[in-house]
């Protein structure tokens, strides 16, 4: 679980104390899911907001101000020197790796932005996939063969791997701040270090491959891997993806405050805020496209290799054929004037004799 963070004595009171004036006290608070999104009037950031406008927003929102916005530049290769590299990421926001986590492994930028991958897959790859909702790069692996819309795909998974604690994954120490005290159980990534020190953590929805505690620590919880895990499925001759769901969970890490009198009775939680799922699907349209202006030339390509070699071969045996009978021919002719020449040799005797 997170260290709590100590307040002065003083500070604290006077915190709470200016929570209480602002009608800001209750723990839980109804609103709509566009406002809880986008933003909502809270008394507190529309107070500080007055005073510091460039810190605080004048409402809250778990994604105030991200609508119709980017997240972040990517510079990608191009693939013009080396195919295999397209759409690789050299930087993000102008930086080549992250500042926020314990060790260079984990604040590399791999692989790509997910919006297709490189050409010529293979099923024993691991793909690379930079995710800024969980800032960090994460890997898909393997699982199985699948269609879409008719066109043979192959499935690639977040593994468990991905949020293990570094008590199983040791890789992963540097997503642990402060490893090895500190860290977060198996399927839940703490990520308050690039959220300005908010206690947020992410996970899968329903905390589906998580440690049992945090299922069971919150009433409602029903972890499903088909509604509920994180997969691509790609065309592995191009790289393109063809269905995607990206299903992430964030949580808030609540801990007992003798700050706040609504929070002294709290238990250590992991408490599910909202769980997103963005996914992607291939249309009609641009199958049909695919099948006609992709998938026909390949099989033709792939028909004119065979029917090359075919040929090739059948010149081949040809050459081999007319090789052996003209040697064979050339070898009877040979007996043969060896025969002609024996017989005149016996008549020019005879005549002498």
């Amino acid at each position: 679980m997170l260290k709590q963070k100590k307040l002065p004595a003083i500070a604290g009171k006077l915190i709470a104390a200016l929570v209480k004036n602002w009608g800001d006290s209750a723990l839980f608070v109804n609103h709509t899911m566009e406002e809880f999104l986008f933003g909502y009037d809270d008394p507190i950031f529309t107070e500080i907001n007055k005073i510091v406008k460039d810190l605080v927003p004048p409402q809250f929102g778990l994604f105030y101000g991200y609508n119709n916005t980017d997240d972040g530049v990517y510079l990608v290769n191009t693939g013009r020197k080396d195919i295999t590299q397209v759409n690789m990421l050299e930087r993000w926001n102008y930086n080549k790796t992250l500042s926020w986590w314990g060790t260079d492994q984990a604040n590399m930028i791999n692989g790509t932005d997910g919006v297709f991958m490189s050409s010529g897959i293979k099923k024993t790859d691991t793909l690379y996939i930079y995710n800024s909702d969980v800032c960090r790069s994460i890997f898909l692996t393997f699982e199985k063969e699948t269609k879409v819309l008719g066109i043979d795909t192959w499935r690639f998974r977040v593994p468990a791997a991905v949020f293990e604690s570094p008590a199983s994954n040791i890789d992963n120490r540097g997503f642990c701040i402060g490893y090895p005290n500190n860290c977060l159980l198996d399927g839940v990534m703490d990520i308050s270090v690039c959220q300005q020190g908010a206690p947020v953590a992410m996970s899968c929805p329903h905390f589906y491959m998580a440690d049992k505690s945090y299922q069971t620590g919150v009433v409602g919880m029903h972890p499903d891997k088909k509604l509920h895990e994180t997969f691509l499925d790609i065309e592995p001759m191009t790289g393109a993806i063809f269905s995607a769901d990206k299903r992430l969970q964030m949580n808030v890490v609540l801990q007992p405050s003798d700050t706040f009198e609504q929070m002294k009775n709290l238990n250590n939680t992991v408490f599910p805020i909202a769980w997103l799922n963005e996914s992607v699907v291939l249309d009609e349209g641009s199958a049909d496209l695919f099948k006609t202006q992709v998938l026909r030339n390949i099989k033709v390509v792939t028909s004119l290799q065979y029917l090359v070699l075919a040929i090739g071969i059948f010149i081949f045996v040809l050459t081999i054929v007319l090789l052996a009978c003209n040697t064979f021919l050339r070898k009877d002719e040979k007996d043969e004037y060896k025969i002609i020449n024996k017989s005149d040799s016996s008549s020019v005797l005879n005549e002498d004799t």
